[in-house]
C-alpha cells in the first residue's frame, strides 16, 4: 500500500490500515497514513477507531551487531527477493515511482546496516528495537505491528531465539504502559 489512492480506498472501505514501513519512502508512507486518517474523518469516522498496522522486517538478537550478522543477509535477499516479484506487477509504476530505479533496484547494493539508518528494519538489540518501535508509533502514527521474522531462510532455531528475546526484552517493555 503506497499510493494515496490505496490509502484514500482503504479508509473509504471503513477498514483498517496495514502498510509496508520497509520501503525507502518514509514520508512517502507517512503522508500516506495520514491521508487515510484525514478520509477517515471526513466520512465521519472516527480515526482512533481504526488500527493502523506497519510491516517491518524484525530480528532482535543480543546485540546489534550479532542481530546484523545474524539476519541482516537474509533481510536484504527477502526485500530483494520480493521487489524483483513486484517489479512484474502491472502496478509497479505506480508503486515505485517515488524510487527511480523502480523496483529492481530498490533495495540493490544495500546492506541492514543502511537499512538500520534509515529505520526501514528491526534489527537489533532489544533496547534498540524498543527505541524504534516508540520512533516508528511517533513518526507513523502506528498503533500495531505486523512484523516479519523468518524471511530469507534463516534458520528457525535463529527465529526462535529472536522471538524469545523480543517477547522477554521487548513486548515486556510496552505491556506495562497503559493504552492512551
Amino acid at each position: 500500500m503506497l499510493t494515496p489512492e490505496s490509502y484514500v480506498w482503504t479508509a473509504q472501505q471503513g477498514f483498517h490500515l496495514a502498510t509496508a514501513c520497509f520501503v525507502p519512502a518514509r514520508e512517502t508512507v507517512r503522508d500516506g497514513v495520514a491521508l487515510y486518517r484525514k478520509t477517515l474523518q471526513e466520512q465521519g469516522t472516527d480515526p482512533a477507531s481504526r488500527d493502523v498496522a506497519g510491516v517491518f522486517q524484525m530480528y532482535c538478537g543480543e546485540s546489534d551487531a550479532e542481530a546484523h550478522a545474524t539476519a541482516g543477509s537474509a533481510v536484504v535477499r527477502y526485500l530483494q527477493f520480493f521487489s524483483s516479484i513486484d517489479q512484474r506487477s502491472p502496478h509497479a509504476s505506480h508503486a515505485y515511482e517515488y524510487h527511480r530505479g523502480g523496483a529492481s533496484e530498490l533495495y540493490a547494493n544495500i546492506t541492514s546496516e543502511q537499512l538500520d539508518i534509515q529505520r526501514l528494519v528491526l534489527i537489533g538489540d532489544p533496547g534498540t528495537l524498543v527505541e524504534r518501535i516508540r520512533w516508528a508509533e511517533a513518526y507513523y502514527g502506528l498503533n500495531y505491528l505486523l512484523l516479519e521474522v523468518g524471511q530469507g531462510g534463516l534458520p528457525h532455531r535463529e527465529v526462535l531465539s529472536s522471538l524469545e528475546r523480543f517477547a522477554k526484552h521487548v513486548m515486556s517493555r510496552f505491556a506495562a504502559e497503559p493504552e492512551s
